[in-house]
């Protein structure tokens, strides 16, 4: 039997009931001593002021924001008619991290107009990138999640080396990279709110185009639709809404994922359902995920990110979703019947890495930066100094060729170019 997807709504009344009881029960307060954040906090108990402002806020944007994320997959999904498509797949959610990284790291005037535009533009530039990758196999599914999910890696990777780089920024950039949801205000709800109304009359507007886009590239542009205008609206709808969560509160990945899936479990079949159901869909999860986590810190385990939590998600769900994409995947999509490229000479491509390799081994191990400017080690310094640096350059150099090999195995064994230790999860 299948369901329509207005059997959610009951399940969101359910749902705020339980937030109220659940946000009471951990405050401790009776409910008579409840209070609106209207109320000024120098009248209130710091019970009401945490209850106020602090647990009422966090679960209403935990609300917002899976109910933005739950957008965001249900469009790149219809946009790409991918299942695996959404922010945390796609890199989208990793180009808004990295950007913002940079940003307060080095360059903090760019976020004097907030976070908001600087999480756009790294957002838009990887999906541009994951896009023009995609492009060149026709948006096929299984292309366009590997390509997401290698730029997220990357960006991923460079924001991890820029916050580890800067110590006296690390505490503040790890919590806001885990995708805390901990609130001391209704400025965050406000402006979440404002951009769920945005996405959802954008959405309204994009149901149509996407119901014909659904039929397929050919058939839609044989209707007369603008394909590609259509694909670049529906994609940079999704790639704001989705910036705006990460320059709210940091990373939290594949809620996009999982309220889409969940929406169909529950019934959604079109287009017009998908869309309706996953914002519900994707609130109903992350607010569970918070609740759960609040629970456990009131019983004295530590208090976790939540985005740290929704991180396990994807996993078990990319690996229950990938063998459906066999059904809407045609086999010519993915079949790559070209051989790669030959070097004529590749030796002397492998000497001259290797004579580049040697000298940047040296140049690292003898030069330095000090309070002068770059320079040589000597004296004394250098013979405690150098010592230490050469090991750490062997270090290096044997796990590179190790993972090097590991890599080169895997790939002739399997026959895929993508093969790699961290690739197969080794």
């Amino acid at each position: 039997m299948i369901r329509p997807p207005f059997l959610t709504l009951p399940l969101v009344a359910a749902l705020g009931a339980a937030c109220l009881w659940t946000i009471a029960a951990l405050a401790a307060l009776p409910a008579a001593q409840w209070v609106l954040p209207v109320a000024g906090p120098q009248d209130l108990s710091p019970e009401q002021i945490l209850f106020a402002f602090g647990l009422m806020p966090r679960a209403v944007i935990a609300l917002l924001i899976g109910a933005l994320l739950g957008l965001s997959g249900a469009l790149m999904q219809a946009v790409l008619r991918n299942p695996l498509a959404d922010p945390t797949t796609l890199g989208v959610a990793s180009g808004a991290q990295l950007a913002l990284v940079c940003a307060t790291l080095l360059w903090p005037n760019m976020l004097a107009l907030g976070p908001g535009p600087v999480a756009l533009v790294g957002g838009g530039l990887a999906a541009l990138i994951v896009m023009a990758l995609g492009a060149r196999r026709g948006f096929a599914p299984v292309t366009v999640t590997i390509a997401g999910m290698l730029v997220g890696m990357l960006a991923s990777a460079i924001s991890t080396a820029l916050t580890l780089g800067q110590g006296h920024y690390l505490l503040s950039l790890v919590i806001w990279n885990g995708g805390a949801l901990s609130q001391d205000s209704w400025h965050g709800v406000i402006r979440l709110t404002v951009v769920l109304v945005l996405g959802a009359a954008g959405a309204a507007l994009l149901v149509r185009p996407l119901v014909v886009l659904s039929l397929g590239g050919a058939t839609a542009k044989a209707l007369g639709a603008q394909v590609g205008a259509i694909r670049v609206a529906a994609l940079a709808l999704a790639v704001f809404v989705s910036a705006m969560v990460s320059a709210e509160v940091g990373l939290v990945g594949f809620v996009g994922l999982a309220a889409p899936a969940l929406a169909r479990r529950l019934g959604a079949r079109s287009v017009a359902q998908v869309l309706l159901a996953a914002p519900l869909a994707g609130a109903l999860l992350l607010w569970l995920v918070d609740s759960a986590l609040l629970s456990l810190a009131a019983f004295g385990l530590p208090e976790l990110p939540t985005g740290a939590l929704t991180g396990l998600i994807g996993g078990p769900l990319l690996i229950a979703l990938l063998p459906r994409l066999r059904n809407i995947v045609p086999p010519e999509a993915e079949r790559n019947d070209t051989l790669p490229p030959r070097a004529p000479h590749p030796w002397r491509r492998v000497a001259l890495l290797a004579c580049a390799a040697v000298a940047f081994a040296v140049l690292s191990l003898f030069g330095t930066r000090g309070p002068e400017g770059w320079g040589v080690i000597s004296g004394a310094i250098a013979a405690s100094f150098v010592p230490l640096r050469a090991t750490a350059i062997l270090a290096a150099a044997a796990a590179g060729a190790l993972l090097a090999l590991s890599g080169a195995a895997l790939q002739r064994v399997t026959a895929n170019p993508m093969a790699a230790p961290e690739v197969l999860g080794v």
